[in-house]
Formats: structure tokens, sequence, C-alpha cells
């Protein structure tokens, strides 16, 4: 059956909040079955067990961006990332979001003044247009390094410790500039998809 204007397709996995212990706790493997015409009321499944959300409760958690932020707060161990979940939980959305900001301060030095998803967005662009420029120089650099090296005629003892040095020269270029290609290729990824998760909690919050 479709869903309507859920931001979810029915058949679709989604997350649930149920009680216990007196505190919401999230599920994340149920699946949407319908959304009722009447009530506007959630229906969603999981083996042969039914619950039934409210349609403002759903949304919460399955927030187009939603599944980023759930993936960013259970693959990791750490405080604040637990203090998200509490906050989400609770439907918090806010409050949610600023215990994503806590986190990514602890992420790169860069990033220790953040105190919203414009201060990160702002620091990711700036530690990306740094890393271009650097590996762009250290590319430079290595290439006129390595053909110094190999254009050294080394006949001497003395020679030879100069061109094990500059052999030493070309692999700290390289140690430098595999440093920057992994803050490219791997940091920066991860930084930009924590600021889409923060920025679509920040969205969601902002229209309730």
């Amino acid at each position: 059956m479709p869903a309507g204007n859920s931001v979810k397709p029915a058949g679709g996995t989604v997350r649930i909040r149920r009680e216990r212990a007196g505190a919401g706790a999230l599920e994340s493997d149920w699946t949407l079955v319908r959304i009722e015409p009447e009530s506007g009321n959630v229906v969603c499944e999981r083996g042969d067990r039914r619950i039934v959300c409210r349609r403002s409760e759903f949304e919460a958690l399955n927030f187009p961006g939603s599944d980023d932020v759930w993936m960013i707060i259970s693959d990791h161990d750490d405080d604040d990332l637990a203090q998200a979940k509490d906050a989400w939980s609770k439907l918090d959305l806010r409050g949610a979001s600023a215990s994503l900001i806590k986190f990514a301060r602890k992420l790169d030095p860069e990033f220790s003044g953040v105190q919203t998803a414009f201060d990160l967005a702002e620091k990711i662009r700036a530690i990306e247009s740094v890393c271009k420029r650097s590996m762009d120089l250290l590319r430079l650099e290595i290439k006129k390094a390595r053909l110094e090296h190999e254009r050294f005629a080394a006949r001497t003892a003395l020679e030879n410790d100069r061109r094990d040095d500059l052999l030493a020269r070309v692999r700290e270029l390289e140690d430098k500039y595999a440093a920057r290609a992994y803050r490219y290729g791997t940091r920066l990824p991860e930084w930009r998809r924590l600021l889409s998760a923060i920025e679509s909690m920040d969205a969601k919050s902002k229209n309730e």
C-alpha cells in the first residue's frame, strides 16, 4: 500500500520509538506497512509484531537524511553520540543536533570552536582548500626531490650519505603527501556526511 506523503516508502526499513523502563528506545529494524488515511497514524511491523506510531513521531525519526544520522550514532562508541541518540529517542532534535556538534569538535583541532552546522561547513571548506593546495605543492616537491636523487652521482662515502639524505627527503615528502591524501580522501568525506546529518536534523527541527 502506498505511504502517501511519507518520507519512507511502504516496505522500507524505518526507525520507531518504543517505551522501555520509562524511556524511549529507538529501534531501526522495523518495516513501514502503511499510513492510516483516517488518523494519519503510521503502522510498522517486525516479524509477526505490529506497532502504531503517531505520524509526527514517525517523521521525527525518519526524515530525509535520518538514515545517515542513525549510522553515525550507531557506528561509534562516544559519549556525545550516546547523548545525541538519547535526545533523539526523546524526539528532541535540537538537543540531538547540539550533541552531534559537540562530537564534531573532537574530530579535528580545526573544529574545536564550531557552534553550528554553518561553522562546521566553513571549516570543512577551508580544510578542503588547504589540502588541495598542499597536495599540489607536495606533488611538485616530490617530483623535484626524486629527480635530484636520481641525478646525484655518488662516488665517495660522503656522497653516498648525501644521496641517502636525498632519498630520505623523498620519503618524507611522500609521507606528508599520503597524510594529506588520507585527510582529503577519507576524513573529509566522513566529515561531510556528519555535516549533512546535522543539517538534515536541523532542517527537520525547524519545520516542527
